[in-house]
């Protein structure tokens, strides 16, 4: 675990170095690349990173699809587009209130 001080050291430039160690668990937590964490270089993002997947409740639709959005700009197009669908519809398991 990286102490709170040695955060605060690398926020504020006095610090330009983490150990392997603390360079995997940053990225690992802000779910960046840690090549591009230490050097700056390269995709902030891999495409091909290993991420927990979780089950998606679409029957044609993929996580490679979406890391294609991704790659292309169009994830935050897509979640918007979802968030109003949603807006429009009551959460699972509850009542309608007209009788």
């Amino acid at each position: 675990m990286i102490s709170t001080q040695a955060a605060g050291q690398l926020k504020h430039g006095r610090s330009k170095s983490l150990s392997a160690e603390n360079a995997a668990r940053a990225a690992r937590y802000l779910g960046v690349s840690t090549y591009w964490l230490c050097t700056g270089d390269g995709p902030m993002i891999e495409p091909t990173a290993i991420r927990p997947r979780r089950e998606l409740p679409f029957r044609r639709v993929r996580h490679e699809d979406l890391l294609a959005l991704q790659d292309a700009g169009k994830l935050a197009e897509a979640e918007s587009f979802i968030l109003g669908l949603l807006s429009g519809v009551e959460p699972t398991g509850t009542k309608s209130r007209a009788s």
